[in-house]
């Protein structure tokens, strides 16, 4: 028992009545309450659905310690793709009753026939990173991601922490020459092409899925397409945008 109140911060509720706790108190009981029956599997079905975003931030952290603390696999139900990112490795998404795909997170949000389940301002990129150094003079951290070097605004994460981020397809162009010393873009990784996507005939864009150790997914122009005559295999470089931080990686 002892162990469960100090993973879950439960010291200074146990003198506490039930109708005086918070929602995200209340659901941090419950948590406890189910693993002091020793569960080898944990069910979570929404346990965050009916809190506010204030009190979503205040758990997440302890759910992701019932893992690290106890080593109970846990089978996390929710509609939240923030959730998602911020606390699964490996994702089953269902439509209609039927899995529509599985498999790891960064597998399942670059997988473009994911569209109109993840939406376009979901599908992309989801990298495993760890902090390199800090820029104190131009306000950024480094990331190092498989070798290749990431810049971001300056994080309270010590060095050599872990960092997920997210990268939204809509967020990287591609060039097939070297942009270096001719571009603000700060962030530009080498890549190749792994699969050109479906070209519609009267569409707009086309997603180019590309390997950079990981999956990351683009979507550019049917023109843009042209003009760089992109095939499977072509070495390109991607120019990276924007990148949202997910820090609840350990």
């Amino acid at each position: 028992m002892d162990e469960v109140v100090q993973v879950l911060g439960l010291a200074a509720l146990l003198k506490r009545y039930p109708d005086k706790l918070s929602g995200g108190e209340r659901q941090r009981v419950a948590i406890g309450r189910a693993l002091l029956t020793s569960p080898k599997l944990l069910l979570m079905d929404e346990p965050l659905a009916s809190l506010d975003m204030q009190r979503k931030a205040e758990i997440i952290p302890f759910i992701k310690r019932i893992e690290d603390e106890f080593k109970t696999p846990i089978i996390y139900v929710t509609h939240s793709v923030n959730e998602v990112l911020q606390l699964v490795d490996t994702m089953v998404i269902l439509q209609s009753g039927k899995v529509a795909n599985w498999g790891p997170v960064e597998e399942v949000f670059s997988d473009v026939r994911l569209r109109e389940v993840l939406g376009d301002e979901q599908l992309g990129a989801v990298l495993e990173t760890s902090i390199s150094e800090h820029d104190e003079e131009f306000g950024l951290t480094r990331l190092d991601f498989m070798g290749q070097t990431l810049n971001v605004p300056k994080q309270n994460i010590a060095v050599g922490q872990n960092l997920r981020v997210h990268i939204h397809s809509k967020d990287v162009s591609l060039s097939t020459a070297s942009p270096a010393g001719v571009t603000s873009v700060l962030n530009i990784l080498q890549a190749k092409v792994k699969k050109v996507g479906i070209i519609e005939p009267k569409g707009y864009s086309v997603d180019i899925e590309l390997d950079a150790g990981r999956p990351i997914l683009a979507t550019i122009t049917r023109k843009s397409l042209a003009n760089l005559n992109l095939k499977p295999g072509q070495p390109v470089f991607a120019h990276i945008k924007a990148i949202k931080m997910i820090h609840q990686v350990e």
